[in-house]
């Protein structure tokens, strides 16, 4: 083992600047046509068209599900009604839904009563 420096000139690909920029000037030109496709479908235009299939079929599932949840909440008269039924699908106990659906602040103990209670 020698404590010189190891010479590493010979692979420097500039050391020939001529046939660098050669090398340089091909690749880019190979290149090119890929670049310019990928730069033409990253605008936000391209990825909302990419996508506009998917985002309608989204957007309408919620609506679904949003009407659905709507008709089986509110009553005819304005009244909350199911909301039993909906809290035993949820899992969540018949008291704290009926909090969620009127807008009430319960007491702390009474929100203590309903945890012991599970």
């Amino acid at each position: 083992m020698s404590d010189d420096a190891i010479d590493f000139s010979p692979l420097d690909p500039t050391a020939d600047t001529g046939h660098f920029e050669s090398l340089v000037a091909r690749i880019t030109a190979a290149a090119r046509p890929e670049l310019e496709r990928r730069r033409l479908q990253s605008s936000v235009w391209w990825q909302m068209v990419r996508w506009r299939r998917p985002m309608l079929a989204a957007a309408a599932m919620i609506v679904l599900v949003s009407l659905t949840m709507a008709q089986i909440v509110r009553s005819p008269a304005g009244n909350l009604e199911g909301t039993g039924q909906i809290a035993g699908t949820l899992g969540i106990p018949t008291a704290l839904a009926g909090w969620l659906a009127s807008d009430t602040l319960p007491a702390p103990s009474q929100m203590l009563f309903l945890i012991e209670e599970e």
